[in-house]
């Protein structure tokens, strides 16, 4: 035998080793594929319990946080509506109050009504239309407090007033109390003296605070000159 075919024959066996190593790999990586592709085991009760536990509690501090931020808003929802209705029944008072006593004709007719003003109680006239007299609509004004509820010329401005007050000044701002015993109200020559009122109202909210359980209250003070008195 010749070298020649010795060597062809080296390099047949060769070539068929190679091609038997590359079949013999590429079935390892088939199998290998094929297992990848068909691993359906899935995940186990275990961890499908863990995944459930952790959304719960997301879930939960969600909620908790939109809870409190909802309460919160609320919250100063109320206060806010709150201080809106002191400040309303003050500026409808303080409106009447500061005409008390208008008197354009100077008749000396209008003034306080001294009969019915008290610390709960303030009644006044005034000439609004300038035709002399104090009889027409809305020229005698009457606020009342009783129990809850504040009313003027004996319609219901708010009935969650928790307290109200009124006191009176003279020009030199010391305050008028009435002077008979056993009578709250101011005698004539008392309402007479009066240039100024402080007013003092305390009003509670439509709905109770959650966290507290009761209800929010806003108490609020304002002094008016009665200019058109002692003129």
């Amino acid at each position: 035998m010749s070298d020649e075919s010795v060597r062809t024959g080296d390099r047949g066996r060769e070539r068929e080793q190679g091609v038997t190593k590359e079949m013999v790999h590429s079935e390892a990586e088939s199998g290998a594929s094929r297992g990848i592709m068909f691993d359906q085991s899935g995940l186990t009760l275990i961890e499908l319990m863990i995944v459930l536990v952790l959304s719960l509690v997301l879930m939960a501090a969600v909620y908790l946080t939109f809870q409190v931020q909802k309460k919160t808003g609320d919250v100063q929802q109320e206060v806010s509506a709150l201080q809106q209705d002191v400040r309303a029944v003050l500026d409808i008072m303080a409106k009447d109050v500061k005409q008390a006593g208008c008197d354009p004709l100077m008749t000396g007719t209008p003034g306080l009504v001294a009969a019915q003003c008290q610390a709960g109680r303030i009644s006044f006239t005034m000439d609004l239309n300038d035709d002399g007299d104090t009889a027409d609509p809305d020229e005698q004004v009457t606020y009342v407090y009783g129990g809850t509820s504040l009313t003027r010329n004996g319609v219901e401005l708010s009935n969650r007033v928790t307290t109200f007050g009124l006191t009176y000044f003279d020009a030199n701002n010391a305050q008028i109390d009435p002077t008979t015993g056993g009578n709250p109200f101011l005698e004539t020559t008392e309402a007479e003296d009066v240039r100024s009122v402080d007013i003092t109202i305390t009003m509670q909210s439509r709905k109770r605070d959650p966290d507290l359980n009761d209800f929010i209250r806003r108490t609020m003070t304002r002094h008016l000159r009665m200019r058109n008195l002692g003129v």
